[in-house]
């Protein structure tokens, strides 16, 4: 009796080996995550990505009285207690996204990315209407907009990278 099971690791393991060698022939080369936790250009990538969570954190701590008092006008509530969960959670999860797999799981990172990512969503949200705006606070409005929707592209480019980082 043939074991499938071996038989579709064999074959599968095969179309994998093929499709490296055609990539390479064409010139395509893939980096295993060894390389990519080592290259500098990917850590200066995340660092610079975190910044943008951390640095909002830290400000966040100097001055929460404007950030209650913005989430206040927003009519949130309980702004008061909502300002320390957005403190905690953009620096813990910015520090995650900065320091990667060198001191987390791949799927800490991930998660991280994650809840970066639905934080960044509600703020364009809740802060950044700019459609119910006109004018010049309107095109104010639509570029921090855009600029948040690129730091969540920039979000999924690492939850996706680090998907392929052995768990």
């Amino acid at each position: 009796m043939i074991d499938t099971d071996i038989v579709s690791k064999y074959y599968e393991s095969r179309i994998i080996e093929r499709r490296n060698r055609n990539m390479k022939a064409i010139g395509v080369n893939r980096p295993d995550h060894h390389e990519l936790k080592a290259n500098p250009w990917f850590l200066l990538g995340r660092i610079v990505l975190a910044s943008l969570f951390v640095l909002g954190g830290i400000e966040k701590i100097g001055n929460p009285e404007n950030s209650i008092a913005m989430m206040t006008s927003a009519g949130l509530p309980y702004p008061s207690l909502l300002i320390y969960l957005v403190i905690v959670a953009e620096l813990g999860f910015g520090l995650i996204i900065a320091c990667g797999t060198t001191l987390f799981f791949a799927r800490v990172v991930i998660a991280s990315a994650f809840c970066l990512i639905v934080h960044t969503a509600l703020v364009n949200i809740i802060f950044h209407a700019f459609w119910t705006l006109e004018g010049a606070a309107a095109r104010l409005e639509l570029s921090l907009f855009f600029k948040n929707v690129g730091v969540i592209g920039g979000l999924v480019v690492v939850a996706a990278i680090y998907r392929r980082f052995p768990a």
